[in-house]
């Protein structure tokens, strides 16, 4: 999967800090989702979210890695989302999102190299200086897939926080070695 980011800094960005994530961080709408937003008509907001994606979350949670949702968006279907994937770190309709990475960077004590940030527009560019490393989907902002360390093969909503996961993983020794990994992967 490394072989697809094409620029020698970033890869080795990528290759040197992947094995050291403690913390991933995502928005929510053009990355968990498509980005398309369907109001009915009580003005609620409903989201289709893919269910690899929920899978790859409940693995990287038990492997001890923390998974973190900041979006400026609103709306029950991300509560609820996160609330089916025991997600504790939810922050929504957030305006600031370097400042909320800044506040679980403090919370839990972890260096910028220790996480991971996945967004897909322009307003998610503020946090690349504070994460070790910056992805994003196939179909982001072209100027944020200049500015990302590595960009998923698929599309926002169609499994790239799992492309993520499964990348971490295959990519972490310690993790591989576990009993877990085996059975997800049938390798036992």
């Amino acid at each position: 999967m490394l072989s697809r980011i094409f620029n020698r800094k970033k890869y080795l960005t990528v290759r040197n800090n992947i094995n050291k994530i403690k913390l991933i961080i995502c928005d929510i709408d053009g990355v968990l989702t498509d980005g398309i937003l369907t109001y009915d008509s009580n003005g609620e907001i409903s989201r289709n979210f893919d269910v690899k994606d929920g899978l790859g979350i409940k693995i990287i949670q038990d492997m001890g890695i923390i998974f973190s949702i900041i979006s400026g968006g609103k709306g029950g279907s991300i509560s609820s989302r996160a609330k089916d994937l025991n997600i504790e770190e939810v922050y929504i309709e957030e305006k600031d999102k370097r400042d909320k990475i800044l506040y679980l960077k403090d919370k839990f004590n972890f260096s910028k190299n220790e996480i991971l940030y996945v967004g897909d527009d322009l307003n998610d560019l503020v946090v690349k200086k504070e994460v070790g490393i910056f992805c994003c989907p196939k179909d982001s902002h072209p100027f944020v897939k200049i500015k990302a360390d590595f960009i998923s093969s698929k599309k926002g909503g169609k499994g790239v926080i799992r492309e993520i996961v499964d990348l971490i993983i295959k990519s972490n020794k310690r993790l591989s070695k576990l009993k877990k990994v085996d059975e997800w992967f049938g390798t036992n």
